[in-house]
C-alpha cells in the first residue's frame, strides 16, 4: 500500500531490497529474493536527476526465545525477543555518471518501538544516549555506510561501497587492531572492444565481527541471515564474468567466483574484541564455475539454462581463539552436505523480471 507524489512516496510494504552497487553480491543491504523480506514503512524521496533519499523502519525476526508459552493439548509456542531496524540512505549525483551515497542504520531491541528511530533524516548514532534506558530493555547496534558509482568513462562502470558498525580512528594506525568493515570493488567494461559483450570484476572483503554483535538479538540479520554481505565476517569474494549477447534476446555468461571464509572468532565481554586477525587461515572455500544461458521470448518473460561446477572444501584450523577448528565443522555450518566436495548442478526453467 502506497501513496505518492510529485517527487516521492510512502509505503507500506514487504519488499526485497539491495544498496550498494554490485553484479555479483551487495555488502550494505542485501535483501534479494533468496533471503526473507521483513515488513516496513518506506519514505522514497527523489528531486530528479541530482538527489534521491531511502529511509525505511522495518519489523525483523530476531530468532532469540524470550518465553516458551505453555498451552494444554497444544504444542508449545516461543515468544521471540523483539527486533527492529531503521535506515536511510541519500545519494547525489554531482556530476553526470558519477553517484556519491552515504547512509547510516540501526537495530534495536526493546519492549516498544522507539519514536527517535522514526526521523528519516536521522543519525541515529546521536540517539543513543536517549535509548539508553535499562526499564526498556533496550539496546542498539549502529552501523554507517558509503558507496560510489561512476559511469563518466566511456564503456567503464566503476564502484566502490564500504560498510562498518565499529570504527574507531585510532584502529587505523594500530596493526595489532582492527575495524569492522566490509569492503567492495568492482568495475565493468561494456561493449569495447568487443559489442555486445562486457567484462566484470568484483572484490569483497569483510574483517572479523563485521555485521555481528556480541548481544544476538541485535546482529545485522533478519531470521538468522545475515543482511550484509552474504558471506558474513572474517571472509573474502572474487567474481569474475564474462557476457556475451550474439543475436537479440539471447545472452551468455561465464562466470567464476572464490568464496573463502576465514576462522569463527568467538564474542568476549571483557575487552579484546578488535584483535582478531583478518583471514588468518582459510576454514571453507567454494570455488565455482558458471555458464549461463537466458533467451527472452516475449518482454520480461523468458526461459534460462545453467550448469555450475563446484568445488567445496572445508580447512582444519590451528587457533585456539576460534569456535570450530575441524574442516567437517565448517563444511557443515557455511554449505549443504550434498555440495561438500565437488559437483555438477543443471537446472533450467523460466523467469519473469
Amino acid at each position: 500500500m502506497a501513496y505518492s507524489w510529485g517527487w516521492g512516496s510512502l509505503a507500506f510494504q514487504k519488499e526485497h531490497l539491495t544498496w550498494g552497487d554490485h553484479y555479483h553480491a551487495p555488502n550494505i543491504l542485501d535483501i534479494r529474493q533468496n533471503t526473507p523480506s521483513y515488513p516496513m514503512v518506506a519514505l522514497n524521496i527523489n528531486t530528479g536527476n541530482r538527489l534521491s533519499f531511502h529511509y525505511h523502519h522495518g519489523w525483523l525476526n530476531s530468532m532469540e526465545v524470550r518465553e516458551v508459552l505453555e498451552f494444554d493439548d497444544h504444542p508449545d509456542r516461543y515468544e521471540y525477543h523483539n527486533k527492529f531496524f531503521a535506515g536511510n540512505i541519500l545519494t547525489i549525483m554531482p556530476l553526470d555518471g558519477l553517484h556519491l551515497s552515504a547512509g547510516n542504520s540501526i537495530v534495536y531491541s526493546a519492549n516498544n518501538m522507539y519514536i527517535g528511530n522514526f526521523i528519516p533524516f536521522m543519525l541515529f548514532r546521536s540517539l543513543e544516549p536517549s535509548q539508553a534506558d535499562q526499564s526498556t530493555g533496550q539496546v542498539n547496534n549502529t552501523m554507517v555506510y558509503l558507496n560510489a558509482s561512476s559511469r563518466q568513462i566511456r564503456h567503464l562502470h566503476l564502484y566502490a561501497s564500504w560498510f562498518t558498525n565499529s570504527f574507531v580512528a585510532e584502529r587505523v594506525v594500530d596493526s595489532d587492531r582492527t575495524n569492522y568493515n566490509s569492503t567492495k570493488v568492482g568495475a565493468r567494461l561494456s561493449n569495447w572492444p568487443v559489442p555486445d559483450t562486457d567484462f566484470t570484476f568484483e572484490y569483497t572483503f569483510t574483517r572479523p565481527k563485521t555485521f555481528e554483535h556480541r548481544t544476538p538479538i541485535i546482529t545485522y540479520a533478519h531470521k538468522n541471515f545475515n543482511m550484509g554481505h552474504y558471506l558474513g565476517a572474517n571472509a573474502n569474494d572474487l567474481y569474475a564474468s564474462v557476457g556475451v549477447q550474439p543475436w537479440r534476446g539471447l545472452s551468455l555468461r561465464l562466470c567464476y567466483n572464490r568464496a573463502q571464509k576465514g576462522n569463527l572468532y568467538p564474542h568476549a565481554y571483557d575487552g579484546g574484541q578488535d584483535v582478531d586477525p583478518y583471514m588468518e587461515e582459510v576454514a571453507w572455500r567454494n570455488t565455482s564455475y558458471t555458464l549461463e544461458a537466458r533467451y527472452t521470448l516475449y518482454n520480461n518473460i523468458g526461459i534460462y539454462a545453467r550448469v555450475r561446477l563446484m568445488h567445496i572444501e572445508g580447512f582444519d584450523v590451528t587457533s585456539d581463539q576460534v569456535d570450530y577448528d575441524q574442516a567437517q565443522d565448517y563444511l557443515d555450518k557455511f554449505s549443504p552436505r550434498f555440495h561438500h566436495g565437488e559437483t555438477t548442478t543443471i537446472s533450467f526453467g523460466f523467469y519473469m523480471r
